[in-house]
């Protein structure tokens, strides 16, 4: 009796764990479908950062065409901080992808294995098995949203100024509106309305 008691409670605990590692499982599989089309979107970013910075460099050499020949070596450094600013942005967007990619490959990975965990016809083999994979299962899926962050950790768009209602004052001094607070005691924070900052770049090195 005691055996036959022990094996319907072995019975029970693989249905158990079975259902609760398919359970996990689709939802991961859903989580990780979504994560790679965020992850998507993400890289075309690239474009947009190209075409904002591009945008932004053609208005920003209209008005220094505009103005007299003196400007040209200011205009050189500004064209140098957009630049930069850009490389920046493209940098910390990479490394996000990188991430994010790296994460969802494990997740695949796991998902795959445990696919055909529950494929094995031999239930001594799957016992030795369920529970490590039903572990890592269930905190992948419970760290998901914490440990996936596919929401962009830059602001693509290129919010800079000119000042040129005393052009004759600013012309040996000319600067992006924003780096001229920074150097009054405010640090550059791009576009404070968003509440991103962005790396303060000194021009003038």
């Amino acid at each position: 009796m005691g055996s036959v008691k022990n094996g319907r409670i072995a019975n029970y605990r693989i249905i158990w764990q079975f259902t609760e590692l398919s359970t996990t499982l689709q939802q991961l599989s859903e989580k990780a479908k979504t994560a790679t089309e965020e992850i998507g979107r993400l890289k075309g970013l690239h474009d947009v950062i190209r075409n904002n910075c591009n945008d932004f460099k053609s208005n920003v050499c209209i008005q220094i065409d505009q103005l007299i020949e003196q400007l040209q070596m200011r205009k050189e450094k500004l064209m140098q901080h957009v630049e930069e600013q850009a490389e920046n942005k493209r940098r910390i967007l990479k490394a996000q992808i990188v991430r994010c990619t790296g994460k969802l490959t494990k997740t695949s990975a796991l998902i795959q294995f445990c696919i055909e965990a529950l494929k094995e016809p031999d239930a001594t083999v799957y016992m030795q098995i369920s529970n490590a994979l039903l572990h890592r299962s269930t905190s992948l899926e419970f760290l998901w949203h914490k440990e996936m962050r596919t929401k962009p950790e830059i602001d693509s768009d290129f919010v800079l100024n000119l000042d040129t209602k005393h052009l004759q004052y600013t012309i040996q001094t000319l600067d992006f509106a924003q780096l001229k607070a920074g150097r009054r005691g405010t640090r550059f924070k791009g576009d404070p309305s968003r509440g991103r900052s962005d790396k303060k770049i000194d021009i003038f090195q």
